[in-house]
């Protein structure tokens, strides 16, 4: 018993004293450039830039201040975290194939899931699980300019989608999405409303063949309520995507002096959307 212990002793010491190893030798710039290098391989429409990169026992990765924005513009910010934990997943023994587990820190929330690959290589299909919990939609400020105006909110829900390296538009997948508590502030008065305040928007989307289509939409609020259908057809750049959407508001309040139904056209692309009255 006392043999026993004593090598158990050992084998402590030795992974102790590796991984302080790993943590002081550990090749930060090698990885960063590697991890850039590879999300253009997967994706080359899209850039990753990360300002950090350190070890996490007992075999993951902490990626500190990751951007990921279109290569054609730099300035349209795709995602960013302020800090963004890959490690193995326990799905590779299930799964039996390479998975990880994510763990990041965004816009005031969490997100975490598990990526699946089919080899190392990259050159399979990716599939994603991903939960999206309490994200701040007022730290996202590519929709502040694509609104033009400042949309608040608490976003929830839950993505799956399988693509394959190079072929990120014409992937397949669904997305579940509630907002709470979230408000817009128009550019300009819209029928006498500066802003508009919705209590609950609930969403379902699903993509395919580079089409992203609202299967589920509807906002309601004390002011007005509705709901939104149509499709978005992906382009390789993002901002150049074409809209085809209907909004159809079913209610005003009764404090405002309009009431009654109406339809919104959105056409145009995402850079430049285009608004209109049916």
């Amino acid at each position: 018993m006392k043999n026993y212990r004593k090598w158990i002793g050992y084998l402590v010491f030795a992974m102790f004293l590796s991984g302080v190893c790993l943590y002081l030798s550990f090749p930060a710039e090698v990885i960063r450039e590697y991890l850039e290098g590879s999300t253009s391989r997967l994706a080359p429409a899209l850039g990753l830039k990360v300002h950090g990169v350190r070890p996490v026992l007992p075999f993951g990765l902490k990626l500190e201040n990751a951007d990921l924005s279109l290569k054609e513009m730099p300035e349209f910010s795709v995602f960013s975290a302020d800090s963004f934990m890959v490690m193995p997943s326990m799905r590779s023994l299930t799964l039996r194939r390479p998975a990880f587990r994510l763990d990041c820190e965004a816009y005031g929330g969490n997100i975490q899931g598990v990526i699946s690959l089919q080899t190392f290589s990259l050159k399979g299909p990716v599939q994603s699980e991903i939960e999206i919990i309490d994200v701040r939609l007022d730290q996202y400020p590519q929709l502040e300019k694509w609104l033009q105006g400042e949309l608040t909110g608490t976003m929830s829900g839950t993505v799956v989608y399988v693509c394959s390296a190079g072929e990120f538009i014409d992937g397949s997948g669904e997305g579940n999405f509630s907002i709470l508590d979230s408000s817009l502030q128009l550019a300009q008065p819209f029928l006498g409303m500066e802003s508009i305040h919705f209590g609950r928007i609930d969403a379902q989307m699903v993509m395919e063949k580079q089409r992203i289509s609202l299967v589920r939409f509807d906002f309601s609020g004390e002011e007005i309520e509705g709901s939104v259908s149509g499709d978005i057809n992906l382009a390789p750049n993002l901002a150049n995507s074409k809209l085809d959407l209907t909004v159809e508001v079913k209610e005003f309040s009764s404090m405002l002096k309009n009431r009654g139904d109406f339809r919104i056209s959105i056409s145009g692309t995402v850079a430049q959307p285009l608004v209109s009255f049916i």
